[in-house]
């Protein structure tokens, strides 16, 4: 057979791409696309049957890797591969790779020849293309399914100032959140959460939409400035009222809400008088969880009393890349210890009002890996250990700091009363931890705080932020995949995270991961011939896949985490939103949102999820039939009319 036009895509000196048209056959020309990939092939091709996803996985990989090209330099001709036709033209292209797309390219070198021979117009009609077969890349939905246990809570998770919008409307107060993000260089590209997914409008179609979805709870977090306007004092009804309507329609819809009731949208009157340095912002967080169960109580099955204080010390008040924008450095280590009595005192108000849904804490975790075998590197690691996990889950859930900690209360610079740690300290129903990467640390300053991706993506001169004042640094994994944030993907972390946590805390509580997911650049693929429109993300997909399998193996038994009694996985998120200090440039969502429209659009990964519950659901249904027809049938007596043990059952 007779070569035809080529396309291939070459990365670091490995085709990972390659599209290859043969000679004419009777029924027309067949078109072979040979996808590799996470370190497998599939070969796909598309027919005049079966378009659907295999059309859209080839315009996907088209705009992603080709036409991305073009759009680069308008004067260098450019291969094009639209819905409906393929058109190609004699060219070479070599071209810096986009960031978005292949994260860890130096170049992308696209190739095509054309053969007369083959293709005398120019343009192959898709509907002459025959399908092949395609390859998964991850476990199947069925077959994760399976190991999935019977009580456990899949859902989505967002947060209120990252969807609600509606930011002055109908007596919502400032936010710290709302200055900071006004203020010129702040977020990228100077993004406005103003109106962000306009969820405060738009909620009852949300709802719609995880009801589409299938999804056993939806976890996000209340408003505290849209209820309290001041973060103290009196309340706002219509802040009050919408969260009353959402919980109604979630509870109407089957799906189960797990209420946040921090998720660091500190009201601005707080934060002018010190925010988390200040010790009566944890009182106020107490009132706060009062007013929220008194509204609330009776249709919340569980409660988060604060969300990731980790990241509200480090980023909001030591290095100044959150609201309210404080580089204090170690200064900023009372913010810490309030929020933490501020979880102790929301903790005690819901108990106190007797809330009949479960009680717990969300604390961000990632493993932390010497970069070297250099003890350095090691006693780095720990260090990194101790402030970005221990010094936050150690005083929750032991009742008291790491040694190191203690010993700076000695100096004076992180002092409290004892009585605090019995507040803080008291038992959870479930201990809720946010995954998503692993860290690898290495003494010295290196060239940054963060490797230079991860800095670009933050959309802040990380590079720059502790450069020659840190005694450690974070390293790049260079085997590793990594998100659009410059996050290193490397799901087996996942159980050694796990791992940790049980070894450390012999007493820990139930877990949920209330906090999983990935930024990846979306491309949108158009069906121009049915005007639909399909966004293909793989890469997101197989994160969730890989994620939610290896916790379920960890904890399973025999696992390295078998003595963690894991209750559900929330993936972040249900929806791309206001990604804080990124603005809307990282997308994490299900759901696409257009942000000029707000449209929301289901991704792959979206589908993926409703199977993956489709095929839970029926399993378990499938076991409780099989257990139901196994019980002996008790209208059915024994022949002696003695009703025993030994009954033979249903079959």
């Amino acid at each position: 057979m007779t070569p035809g036009p080529r396309v291939s895509v070459a990365l670091e000196d490995r085709q990972l791409v390659s599209f290859e048209a043969e000679e004419p056959e009777p029924h027309g020309h067949r078109l072979a696309l040979r996808i590799r990939s996470y370190g497998k092939v599939g070969v796909v091709g598309l027919g005049e049957r079966k378009l659907g996803k295999q059309l859209r996985l080839l315009q996907h990989i088209a705009e992603c890797l080709v036409l991305p090209l073009g759009a680069a330099d308008s004067h260098q001709p450019a291969v094009r591969i639209l819905i409906g036709e393929l058109r190609h033209q004699d060219v070479r292209v070599h071209k810096p790779v986009r960031r978005d797309v292949f994260h860890h390219a130096q170049t992308l070198a696209v190739t095509l020849v054309s053969s007369p021979a083959v293709c005398h117009s120019g343009t192959y009609p898709f509907h002459a293309f025959s399908f092949i077969r395609a390859d998964s890349m991850h476990i199947s939905a069925k077959d994760l399914a399976a190991i999935i246990p019977a009580d456990f809570t899949l859902g989505v998770a967002t947060a209120a100032f990252q969807i609600e919008g509606a930011l002055t409307e109908d007596g919502r107060g400032p936010a710290g959140w709302d200055v900071f993000s006004a203020k010129e260089g702040t977020i990228v590209d100077d993004h406005s959460p103003a109106v962000a997914c306009d969820h405060y409008h738009r909620m009852p179609g949300d709802v719609a939409l995880m009801k589409q979805l299938g999804v056993d709870s939806y976890r996000f977090s209340l408003s505290w400035p849209r209820i309290q306007p001041n973060g103290s004092g009196p309340v706002n009804p219509a802040g009050l009222d919408f969260y009353d309507r959402l919980l109604d329609e979630l509870l109407a819809n089957g799906i189960s809400p797990m209420v946040t009731l921090y998720h660091w949208d500190t009201p601005l009157a707080l934060d002018d008088a010190g925010g988390w340095m200040n010790r009566d912002t944890a009182h106020r967080l107490g009132e706060f969880a009062s007013i929220a169960a008194a509204a609330y109580g009776d249709r919340v099955a569980r409660w988060v009393t604060i969300n990731e204080p980790a990241t509200v010390s480090t980023n909001g008040y030591t290095m100044g890349l959150h609201s309210p924008g404080e580089a204090l450095m170690l200064k900023a280590l009372p913010t810490v210890h309030h929020q933490l009595l501020g979880h102790g005192l929301a903790l005690q108000a819901l108990r106190a009002a007797g809330v009949p849904g479960e009680i717990g804490m969300t604390n961000v975790y990632s493993p932390m890996v010497p970069n070297s075998i250099n003890p350095l590197d090691r006693i780095s690691a720990g260090l990194m250990d101790i402030a970005q996990n221990r010094l936050y889950a150690d005083p929750v859930l032991t009742g008291q700091y790491p040694d190191i900690i203690r010993a700076a209360k000695f100096f004076g610079s992180f002092d409290h009363p004892d009585e605090d740690m019995e507040i803080i300290s008291q038992p959870l129903d479930f201990y809720g931890l946010n995954y998503y990467m692993p860290t690898k640390v290495a003494v010295g300053p290196g060239d940054g705080a963060v490797p230079a991706t991860m800095a670009e993506a933050m959309g802040s001169d990380l590079s720059s932020a502790g450069n020659g004042s840190t005694p450690f640094h974070v390293e790049a994994w260079p085997e590793a995949d990594i998100t659009a944030y410059g996050w290193p993907v490397k799901p087996e972390y996942m159980g050694v995270a796990l791992k940790e946590m049980a070894e450390r805390y012999p007493h820990l509580p139930p877990v949920i991961i209330t906090e999983g997911g990935a930024s990846f650049e979306d491309i949108i693929v158009r069906d121009k011939s049915t005007n639909t429109t399909f966004i293909p993300d793989e890469r997101r997909l197989k994160y969730l896949s890989d994620h939610i399998e290896s916790a379920l193996k960890a904890t399973a038994p025999g696992g390295e985490a078998e003595g963690i009694d894991l209750r559900g996985y929330y993936v972040w998120s249900l929806m791309d939103n206001f990604e804080w200090s990124a603005g809307y440039k990282q997308p994490f969502g299900l759901l696409h949102v257009d942000f000029e429209t707000l449209e929301r659009t289901p991704k792959a990964s979206y589908f993926w999820l409703q199977e993956l519950i489709e095929e839970r659901n029926l399993a378990a249904a499938a076991g409780a039939a099989v257990a139901q027809a196994m019980e002996p049938d008790a209208t059915e007596a024994p022949d002696d009319g003695v009703a025993t043990s030994g009954a033979t059952p249903r079959t």
